[in-house]
This record gives structure tokens, sequence and C-alpha cells, in this order.
């Protein structure tokens, strides 16, 4: 059996890159295929500077030890798009080739802002991106309007994309959405749904303001994890001074049973996100496969999953007021956001399923193992 390692950040905490991985690390069809050897550069949420470079420092032994003892077939690791993070990258594959001349490297890029920090960044980082990718022998995107990222920087042939996926478990039958779609025709009031980390350049401060300004007869439900308890003791604040306190809740961070019933209670969810580094996000993703009908905005590559007017609504600009009525217009027009749902659904067990996410790394790595036998 080849072995494969891994390198990159496993939960906790839990963020689209570190779902991808323990996806993988979970699945049976995987270690079946590969025997995994696991490097895991996670660190704490707020780590401090020092305390990143103690952890980047284990993380270079461990790729020693781990190339030595196992001798893995091929090394598998997520990259980064911060400066810090290209620095880091470069020490672990530098690592691994003076360890192992030879190494078969595959890049896997979970996000959309690689190009500013590539196109924002001195002459040694550069140098240090273009080295990290011509040494890699496949690099992974997540979609297609995230190839460009790597235009000058890694040869077009080198370049693979690979979605996101949904847990399985996530996914309800066709019927049930069904049901819901027939329900959501006669029912007053919709459930709206925000789940991602609390940061306003994610966009939960906009649904927010939507919620406490505007008289609409829905209910909003929001989930994920806050930075701090300023931002947390804000939000609650914020909700405290309005009238319609009764139609927020916040369900905290989620999981499990709690996740399955939060997304299939959803009928629109809405992610006005500005991040900068957006690549995929998995939380529209496990939306969509739940039946919900979409709100967001044309950030990295959101374009590729939501195509505006076909299964959702996609905004270029994620002002209060045009959020509000992207919102209402759907809220009017049920038949639409029926059309909306379904689509989503059937785009979902199609495109995202964990299957179709692990047999596409499976090829791919089959590809570059074969291409080095011969």
């Amino acid at each position: 059996m080849k072995k494969v390692c891994i390198i990159g950040p496993f939960p906790p905490p839990m963020t689209g890159n570190s779902k991808a991985l323990d996806t993988i690390e979970n699945s049976s069809v995987f270690s079946s295929k590969y025997e995994i050897i696991k490097v895991n550069i996670s660190t704490k949420l707020g780590a401090s500077f020092h305390e990143k470079g103690k952890n980047v420092i284990r993380i270079i032994n461990k790729i020693k030890q781990e190339t030595k003892e196992r001798k893995p077939d091929l090394y598998y690791i997520t990259t980064a798009q911060s400066k810090f993070g290209v620095f880091r990258d470069f020490l672990y594959i530098k690592t691994i080739k003076n360890n192992n001349k030879k190494a078969k490297i595959v890049c896997h890029m979970h996000g959309g802002g690689f190009r500013t920090t590539y196109l924002n960044s001195n002459f040694i980082i550069r140098k240090m991106i273009d080295w990290i990718y011509k040494e890699a022998c496949m690099t992974i995107v997540l979609s297609e309007s995230l190839v460009s990222m790597f235009e000058d920087v890694t040869d077009p042939s080198k370049l693979e994309i690979v979605y996101n996926c949904v847990d399985d478990v996530l996914i309800p039958d066709g019927e049930f959405v069904k049901d819901k779609i027939e329900m959501m025709l006669k029912k007053k009031p919709l459930n709206i749904g925000y789940l991602s980390n609390m940061i306003p350049s994610k966009g939960y401060d906009i649904v927010l303001s939507v919620a406490c300004n505007y008289n609409d007869d829905v209910n909003y439900m929001f989930a994920g994890s806050f930075r701090n308890e300023s931002e947390k003791d804000e939000f609650f604040s914020k909700i405290s001074k309005t009238e319609r306190k009764n139609k927020i809740k916040y369900y905290g961070i989620i999981s499990g049973a709690e996740k399955i019933d939060f997304l299939r209670n959803i009928d629109i969810f809405i992610l006005p996100t500005r991040y900068p580094p957006e690549g995929q996000p998995i939380s529209i993703m496990e939306a969509m496969a739940n039946g919900a009908a979409v709100i967001t905005t044309n950030q990295g590559g959101i374009c590729d999953i939501v195509e505006n007017g076909v299964n959702g609504i996609i905004l270029h600009d994620e002002a209060i007021e045009k959020v509000h009525k992207a919102l209402a217009s759907l809220i009017e027009d049920r038949e639409t956001m029926a059309i909306y749902m379904w689509n989503n659904y059937q785009k979902a067990i199609s495109k995202f399923t964990e299957n179709n996410y692990i047999n596409q790394l499976i090829r791919l790595f089959d590809k570059v193992l074969a291409n080095n036998e011969k």
C-alpha cells in the first residue's frame, strides 16, 4: 500500500481547510487505498508569533522523522495564502526535498486570496512561492475561476480542480427536500440562516443589521464562533436593542445533530462575504445540499457554485439595502425560490459529495504516483 504524508491543519479549530483534511482522514475509501501519515500543523487560535515559530520547528522535525522512518510515496500539503504561511511552506517543502530529493509533492490551495499575496510580496517571498510550485508535481485549486491565481507561477498543465464537499451525514434525501419546498410555498415565517465564522468580513454584521432594521416576517438563525468576547458582546447588545429580538437566535458553534437540524430548517442562506482570501465556502455548499436558496457575494470561487438567477442571488455590493432587497425578492417570489432550492440540492448531490471529493483526490494521487514509476 502506498503511503501519503498529509501536511496541513487538522481540527480543532474547524475551518474549511481543516474540515477538508478531516474528511480525508476519516474516509474508509481513502484509507483502504493509501496509508495515511498525518502531520498536523494546527496551532491554537490567537497563537503568538513565538508560538507559531515553535510549531514550525516541531513540524520540520516531524517531517524529517516521518521521511526517514516511514518513507512516504507522496506528500500532500495544503499551502498557505499569507506571507508567513509561504515562508512556513517553503521550509516544509525544503525539508522534504533535503531528505528525499525524488519526493513527489502535491499542493492544494484552499482559498482565493493567493494572487493578492503573490502580487503584493517582495522579491524574496515571490522567489519562495515560485520555488514551491516549481517543486510541486501538481497544484490543486477549488474551482475554475481560481485557476488564474497561478498565472505565471506554475505550468498550467500541473493545475487541477477539486471542489470541496459536504459530509454525507448532512445531505438529506430528495423526498425531504421536496417536502421542505412544499412547506416553504405555504408557510410564514421563513427561516434565514447564517453559518460561518462570526467575523465582520464574512458578513454576519450585515445580516444582523438586516434582521434588526427591517420588519420582514422571518426568523434569523446565526451559528459560528466569534474571535473574541467583545465582538460577541456587541452582537448581543445590538439584538437586545431591537424590537425584533424574538426573531433572532444565536446557536453558537454547532456540530452533529444540532448542525443537521440547523441546516434543514434554513429556507434562505445568506453569506455576504467580503473575506479577502475566500475560496469556496463549505457552509454555502452545506446549505445548498439541504435545499436552501442562497444569497451571497461574488467573492473568491463562489461564482463557480452559485449562479445568479439559477440557484441563488449573487451580489456585487454587500450593502445592507442590497442584501435586504435580495431577501425581499425571494420572500415575495416563492416560486422562484422553490426553483433555487431544488437546483441547489441537485447540484450538491451531483458535485459536492464526499465520494466525489475522495475519488477525485485518489485519481490525482494515482496520476502523480504513476508518473513517478515511469
